[in-house]
């Protein structure tokens, strides 16, 4: 779920307008303070009509921004976007990037409302509308104590999310807060467990970042470029996860990710990633990831029709987290051994999550491990990102 959505006029050749810069621009703005948004055409997934994506996406949020201007002031699409939102007494900011006065329709909705007045230069007005999205959302910010004097400023908090941008590609990375937990073998597991995922036992994972998503065939194609390994398995398919890639090559295709970034991004470790699929902190203790009830989290095969299926296309988990159950196995950096230091297995890697063409429910729990050679691409694995703190 999204906590803003971002409602705007696209821009128009015939008219002229700027709408949708400012509209990307603010949503850049928002997600670098930590507060997630939607916003059309990024979070709307090929195949998808735009009408159903923006219902379900107003059905969810929290608080609206809309970018008002002498265009959005006539377009019937935001007109029908701001009756939704209203329709559910959700929070509206308007943001007047030109000193439109609203029409009667938008009169209607938003003449009682506390207009953010943008229509000099809207770029120094972006603080006042992160400053309102946290009181709306009751983001709290602590004072910064100097001296004997509290500095009552703004001070942001570490974003729970990180968006980077991989030539126009949106990276989304998910922080997971540091916490010790029971790795393998719990409880909740039942009678599925393998004897490699015993003996459970407690882990301590630092604070990291993960991303949002499996790597997908977009992102590995632009990194790669024109290299040899650019080419995807079922690459038409852009918004899939990336699949049948060896752990040699992910290493690859990191190596060239953080040469563009400047980033050290880098594959999870195992314990990293079963936390996360945990549901680190905010963990209900679910046998899979995000609920116990797979249909809901998972692509598997009872309801694949063994195929791989577009990211985020199921629920998330507790922490935001798509498909960590079901679709594609994804490398981590470790390689492959029991928990009690046994049965070393000189050049494999340890893979979680389900075989891409093979996802049996038993191993789309958060604790199933497999493994393969790091030069294989057997099974189809992809890969999913991660980056220290």
């Amino acid at each position: 779920m999204r906590e803003v959505f971002i409602s705007y006029k696209s821009n128009d050749p015939k008219l002229g307008n700027n709408d949708g810069n400012v509209a990307n621009e603010l949503c850049a703005a928002i997600e670098a303070a930590g507060i997630s948004c939607w916003i059309a055409p990024r979070d709307i997934e090929p195949g998808v009509r735009y009408g159903r994506a923006i219902m379900e996406a107003i059905s969810s949020c929290k608080v609206m921004v809309v970018v008002f201007s002498k265009h959005a002031d006539i377009s019937e699409h935001i007109a029908n976007e701001v009756d939704a939102i209203f329709a559910r007494n959700i929070d509206i900011i308007p943001f007047n990037i030109d000193g439109t006065n609203p029409g009667l329709e938008f009169e209607y909705y938003l003449r009682r409302m506390q207009w953010i007045d943008a229509s000099g230069d809207y770029r120094k007005k972006i603080p006042e509308l992160i400053k309102a999205l946290r009181h709306k959302l009751g983001i709290t910010i602590n004072p910064v104590n100097q001296g004997n004097q509290v500095d009552k400023a703004l001070v942001p908090a570490e974003p729970p999310i990180k968006t980077f941008n991989v030539k126009g590609v949106s990276l989304r990375m998910i922080r997971v807060e540091s916490g010790t937990f029971m790795m393998g073998a719990t409880p909740e597991q039942g009678d599925d467990v393998a004897s490699n995922e015993k003996p459970a036992h407690q882990e301590t994972v630092s604070t990291f970042y993960i991303g949002e998503t499996p790597v997908t065939n977009l992102l590995w194609t632009t990194v790669m470029g024109s290299d040899s390994d650019s080419k995807s398995f079922n690459v038409e398919s852009i918004s899939h996860p990336v699949m049948y890639k060896s752990w040699n090559k992910c290493q690859k295709f990191i190596a060239k990710l953080n040469e563009l970034t400047g980033k050290q991004f880098r594959l999870p470790t195992e314990a990293e990633w079963e936390y996360a699929a945990r549901g680190g902190k905010l963990s209900k203790s679910y046998k899979y990831s995000g609920s116990n009830n797979l249909d809901e989290v998972a692509w598997y095969d009872k309801n694949s029709d063994f195929k791989v299926h577009a990211v985020a296309t199921k629920k998330p988990n507790e922490l935001g987290l798509y498909d960590m159950s079901g679709s594609v196995g994804e490398w981590c950096q470790d390689k492959a051994e029991n928990y009690d230091m046994f049965g070393f297995r000189f050049h494999h890697r340890i893979v979680r999550g389900a075989n891409a063409y093979l996802p049996l429910a038993w191993c789309c729990r958060v604790s199933y491990r497999g493994s393969y050679e790091d030069i294989s691409g057997n099974g189809g694995p992809g890969l999913r990102l991660a980056l220290s703190d």
